[in-house]
C-alpha cells in the first residue's frame, strides 16, 4: 500500500507515520512544505491513500488561511476528480467550521471540497472534524493548551490562565491514530457524512490545570490513579514533556542485618510494589496480616517459606529457587509467614501488596513461627 501524507511535519502526521511504519508492506510518501505542489501532483496518481493533514490555524495574513486551507484542498480534490483517480482520502477538518474566524471559514470551504469529492467519485472519503488534539510530540505555545501547560509545569515555569472557566473538548492523539488505522485497513466507504470520533473529553481549563498540577505535586515516580481514561492519557502526555534530567530518581531503602527493603511504587488503587533483599542465613517476616495480601516473586536465590495458620496452628513449609522461571507465592490473611534464605547468595524478591503500607495502621502483626 502506498500512502501520501500531506503536512508530514505536523503533530498528527508525525504520530501517524510512527504508526504506519509498524505495518508491513506500506510505502510512505511525505509532503512537508506548502510549496511542494509539483511533487504533490506527481505522486498523487501513484498512491492508494492520502492523508491530507496540512493546514494553517494561526497567522496574521488572511491569504495564508485561504491559500493553505481552502485553495490547496480544492486543487487536490479537483485533480483527483479530473484524473479519475481511485484512492482512500482522509481529511482533518475542525469543530470550528461554524465560527466566523477566517480559519473556521476556510476549513469549512475545504471540508465542502472534500465532501464534493466523495459525492462525485467512488473514493472512500473520511472527514474528521477534530477538537483539541493532545499527546506526545505536540508543539507547546502553538495551538495546544495541554502541550503548553505540560511544558511549563515540567520546567517549573509560571502558568498564566486567561479563561479558566472555558470548557474545551479534547481528543487523545493515540485514539485518533487508532481510528485512522481502523478505517485505513477496513477500506470501506462511510455511510455517514463524517467520521464518528473516538472518545473525547470535556474539561474546563482550570480543571485541566489542576489535574496536571496534581501530577507534579504527587511526583511521576509515585503514580496514584492514572490507569485509565483521561487521567491515564494526560499523565502519559505530561511525562513525555519532562526534561531528561527529571526522568531519573532514587528510591530510599531500609537496611539492617537481615538485608534491605525498598518501597518502589505506591498506588491508592493498585497497591504497592516493593523490592526485598535477604542476606544468606537471615529470616524476614514472622508476622501475619488480617486483610493485606502480598505476592512474592523470587528473582534470584534459594529460600524456605514457612507458614502457620493462626487458628488451627497447622504449619507448612516449601522451598523456592530463583532461575529462568521466576517462582512466586502469595500470603494468605490469617496465616503467619516467614522467609529464610537457605542459599549462599542474597535472595531477591519483587513484592506486590494490595494496599499501601500505612505506619498508623500497618496490618502487620508479630507472630513467631517456632521451628
Amino acid at each position: 500500500m502506498k500512502i501520501l501524507i500531506i503536512g508530514s511535519n505536523g503533530f498528527i502526521a508525525k504520530n501517524l507515520i510512527i504508526f504506519l511504519k509498524n505495518i508491513p508492506n506500506i510505502s510512505i510518501f511525505k509532503i512537508k512544505s506548502k510549496n511542494d505542489n509539483q511533487k504533490l501532483f506527481r505522486i498523487l496518481p501513484e498512491v492508494d491513500t492520502v492523508f491530507h493533514l496540512a493546514g494553517v490555524n494561526r497567522g496574521s495574513k488572511k491569504n495564508d488561511f485561504f491559500r493553505n486551507n481552502f485553495l490547496l484542498t480544492k486543487k487536490i480534490c479537483n485533480f483527483i476528480i479530473k484524473r479519475k483517480i481511485h484512492l482512500n482520502f482522509f481529511y482533518t477538518s475542525t469543530v470550528l467550521t461554524n465560527q466566523k474566524s477566517f480559519y473556521g471559514l476556510t476549513k469549512k470551504d475545504a471540508e465542502d471540497c472534500v465532501l464534493n469529492l466523495k459525492k462525485k467519485t467512488n473514493c472512500p472519503v473520511f472527514v474528521y472534524k477534530l477538537p483539541n488534539v493532545f499527546g506526545k510530540g505536540c508543539k507547546p505555545f502553538y495551538n495546544s493548551v495541554v502541550a503548553t501547560f505540560c511544558h511549563q509545569l515540567t520546567r517549573d515555569k509560571k502558568v498564566t490562565i486567561e479563561n479558566p472557566k472555558k470548557i474545551l473538548n479534547f481528543l487523545y492523539i493515540d485514539d485518533l491514530i487508532d481510528s485512522f488505522g481502523k478505517n485505513l485497513l477496513v477500506r470501506k466507504k462511510l455511510k455517514t457524512k463524517l467520521v464518528t470520533l473516538p472518545r473525547t473529553y470535556k474539561v474546563s481549563i482550570s480543571n485541566l490545570y489542576k489535574i496536571l498540577c496534581n501530577f507534579k505535586s504527587n511526583g511521576v515516580f509515585s503514580p496514584q490513579y492514572y490507569q485509565k481514561g483521561l487521567l491515564k492519557k494526560l499523565f502519559a502526555t505530561y511525562v513525555s514533556y519532562m526534561p531528561l534530567f527529571k526522568t531519573k530518581s532514587f528510591v530510599n531503602g531500609f537496611k539492617d542485618s537481615r538485608g534491605s527493603f525498598y518501597e518502589i511504587l505506591k498506588s491508592k488503587i493498585s497497591g504497592q510494589v516493593s523490592f526485598l533483599c535477604i542476606l544468606p542465613g537471615q529470616t524476614r517476616g514472622d508476622h501475619y496480616h488480617n486483610t493485606k495480601v502480598e505476592l512474592f516473586f523470587l528473582v534470584s536465590g534459594k529460600v524456605k517459606i514457612n507458614t502457620k495458620n493462626i487458628f488451627n496452628k497447622k504449619k507448612t513449609s516449601f522451598i523456592l529457587r530463583g532461575g529462568e522461571k521466576i517462582p512466586s507465592t502469595i500470603t494468605q490473611p490469617g496465616h503467619a509467614h516467614n522467609i529464610v534464605n537457605i542459599g549462599k547468595d542474597e535472595a531477591k524478591f519483587i513484592i506486590w501488596s494490595n494496599e499501601i503500607f500505612n505506619m498508623k495502621k500497618p496490618d502487620t502483626h508479630v507472630y513467631k513461627i517456632i521451628k
